[in-house]
Protein backbone atom coordinates (compact mmCIF):
# COMPACT_ATOMS: atom_id res chain seq x y z
CA UNK A 1 0.00 0.00 0.00
CA UNK A 2 1.33 3.40 -1.02
CA UNK A 3 1.69 6.20 1.50
CA UNK A 4 -0.36 9.34 0.83
CA UNK A 5 1.34 12.71 0.83
CA UNK A 6 0.31 16.31 0.24
CA UNK A 7 0.69 15.95 -3.54
CA UNK A 8 -1.96 13.19 -3.61
CA UNK A 9 -4.61 15.25 -1.85
CA UNK A 10 -7.42 17.29 -3.33
CA UNK A 11 -6.00 20.61 -4.57
CA UNK A 12 -8.97 22.60 -3.20
CA UNK A 13 -6.87 23.87 -0.30
CA UNK A 14 -4.33 25.22 -2.79
CA UNK A 15 -7.02 27.19 -4.63
CA UNK A 16 -8.34 28.57 -1.33
CA UNK A 17 -4.84 29.61 -0.27
CA UNK A 18 -4.22 31.08 -3.72
CA UNK A 19 -7.38 33.18 -3.45
CA UNK A 20 -6.38 34.38 0.02
CA UNK A 21 -2.89 35.31 -1.19
CA UNK A 22 -4.29 37.21 -4.16
CA UNK A 23 -6.65 39.11 -1.86
CA UNK A 24 -3.78 39.88 0.52
CA UNK A 25 -1.61 41.11 -2.36
CA UNK A 26 -4.37 43.42 -3.60
CA UNK A 27 -5.04 44.84 -0.13
CA UNK A 28 -1.33 45.31 0.57
CA UNK A 29 -0.80 47.02 -2.78
CA UNK A 30 -3.69 49.36 -2.10
CA UNK A 31 -2.41 50.09 1.42
CA UNK A 32 1.11 50.77 0.15
CA UNK A 33 -0.22 53.16 -2.48
CA UNK A 34 -2.28 54.89 0.20
CA UNK A 35 0.80 55.11 2.44
CA UNK A 36 2.91 56.61 -0.35
CA UNK A 37 0.28 59.28 -1.09
CA UNK A 38 -0.42 60.33 2.51
CA UNK A 39 -0.76 64.04 3.25
CA UNK A 40 1.33 64.04 6.44
CA UNK A 41 4.79 62.68 5.70
CA UNK A 42 5.45 62.19 9.42
CA UNK A 43 2.41 59.96 9.95
CA UNK A 44 4.15 56.69 9.22
CA UNK A 45 2.49 53.39 9.97
CA UNK A 46 3.91 50.28 11.57
CA UNK A 47 2.93 47.76 8.87
CA UNK A 48 5.52 47.16 6.12
CA UNK A 49 2.99 47.06 3.26
CA UNK A 50 5.57 46.86 0.50
CA UNK A 51 7.10 43.73 2.04
CA UNK A 52 3.65 42.22 2.64
CA UNK A 53 2.74 42.85 -1.02
CA UNK A 54 6.03 41.38 -2.23
CA UNK A 55 5.83 38.19 -0.17
CA UNK A 56 2.16 37.64 -0.95
CA UNK A 57 2.92 37.96 -4.68
CA UNK A 58 5.75 35.46 -4.23
CA UNK A 59 3.29 33.14 -2.47
CA UNK A 60 0.84 33.54 -5.35
CA UNK A 61 3.52 32.45 -7.81
CA UNK A 62 4.49 29.43 -5.72
CA UNK A 63 0.89 28.32 -5.16
CA UNK A 64 -0.03 28.88 -8.82
CA UNK A 65 2.91 26.70 -9.86
CA UNK A 66 1.88 24.02 -7.39
CA UNK A 67 -1.72 24.15 -8.59
CA UNK A 68 -0.58 23.81 -12.21
CA UNK A 69 1.63 20.87 -11.29
CA UNK A 70 -1.20 19.09 -9.47
CA UNK A 71 -3.69 19.72 -12.26
CA UNK A 72 -1.31 18.25 -14.83
CA UNK A 73 -0.78 21.46 -16.82
CA UNK A 74 2.72 22.27 -18.03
Amino acid sequence: MRKRNAMDSDPAWIYAALGAMIALAVVAGWADRRRMRRADADAVGWMPWRAVAFWSCAGVLVLAGLAMRLSGAS
